[in-house]
């Protein structure tokens, strides 16, 4: 199980780097969201330009419990040292969103004052 460090806005939004692989790669960063329970939110105009394939529609609830219909779309990415398949829900946020389930297995550190996170293995 691979490692990660990552950073932490003056805001207090924790990012980690992520590559994103379709017919193109990108390397970005993806903002931790403890409140997602699907692996990864992506942006439509990023969907795009990667020419990913639409699979599907899948309904999710918000935050605020209204209910929303996303596409979703297979891409391979690169995170923790593991490039693997995924299916990712498209949105029109401009914001890669990192869910819980794809740190299972790891812990993850925050540390505000020092504007640094870490996942590490959770052994």
């Amino acid at each position: 199980m691979g490692r990660e460090k990552g950073r932490v806005t003056v805001n207090g939004e924790t990012w980690f780097p992520i590559v994103l692989i379709g017919h193109t790669k990108v390397a970005t960063e993806g903002l931790v969201d403890t409140g997602f329970d699907d692996l990864l939110s992506i942006p439509r105009a990023l969907a795009v330009q990667l020419r990913l394939p639409i699979i599907g529609m899948e309904d999710y609830e918000l935050a605020d419990g209204h209910m929303v219909s996303c596409q979703t779309a297979a891409l391979r990415i690169r995170f923790l040292a593991r490039t693997r398949n995924v299916v990712a829900m498209l949105s029109d946020s401009e914001e890669v969103l990192l869910g819980t389930p794809l740190m299972r297995g790891h812990r993850l550190t925050i540390r505000y004052r020092r504007r640094s996170a870490r996942l590490d293995p959770d052994r």
